[in-house]
């Protein structure tokens, strides 16, 4: 063949970088689709009063809002002011106790223990590279997707297909 070189000296073949919100999107799915079966998994093991067998889950509606709440919006605020400033983007203890005192956020009336875990899982991301983490919105739409993987989701949850829905949160007459 003319070859003088053997496939063990080749190198790897070259990978575009990771697509941040393919990635945001995958991570949504898996943890969407746990929570899905560990509800339906925890009502089919419900017992009906003085019956043996367990109750059947024969229709389920998703709730997806439109808009994160306006206490996820003001801890975005904060961490996109401190990722923006000048030599900013610690987030070490002292942010966190600083984004606790922040007005916007104290106005919220919350706990720490509410506001803590949101706060950490989008400083993870944007230090993981996801452009988007401290957007108050998604990179994709959230009943889009699940709207396009109903035949999916029906099989996982073993739910009819036109017994499941995706809807509006909150609820058109809670407004």
């Amino acid at each position: 063949l003319g070859k003088t070189t053997t496939v063990v000296d080749a190198a790897w073949p070259e990978q575009p970088p990771a697509d941040p919100a393919l990635a945001r999107l995958a991570t949504y799915l898996d943890k969407t689709l746990s929570d899905l079966r560990v509800k339906a998994d925890k009502v089919r093991k419900r017992k009906k009063a003085g019956a043996e067998s367990a109750v059947s889950l024969s229709r389920a509606e998703i709730y997806v809002a439109s808009s994160l709440e306006d206490w996820q919006q003001a801890v975005l605020a904060v961490l996109q002011e401190e990722a923006d400033t000048p030599g900013g983007g610690a987030f070490d203890k002292l942010f966190k106790q600083a984004l606790l005192a922040d007005s916007r956020v104290k106005a919220t009336g919350l706990l720490p223990k509410t506001i803590l875990p949101f706060a950490q899982a989008r400083i993870d991301m944007h230090l993981a590279g996801d452009a988007s983490a401290l957007e108050a919105s998604l990179p994709f739409d959230e009943a889009a997707t699940l709207t396009e993987l109903l035949p999916f989701l029906s099989a996982e949850l073993s739910i009819p297909q036109d017994a499941l829905s995706i809807l509006p949160w909150p609820p058109l007459d809670s407004r």
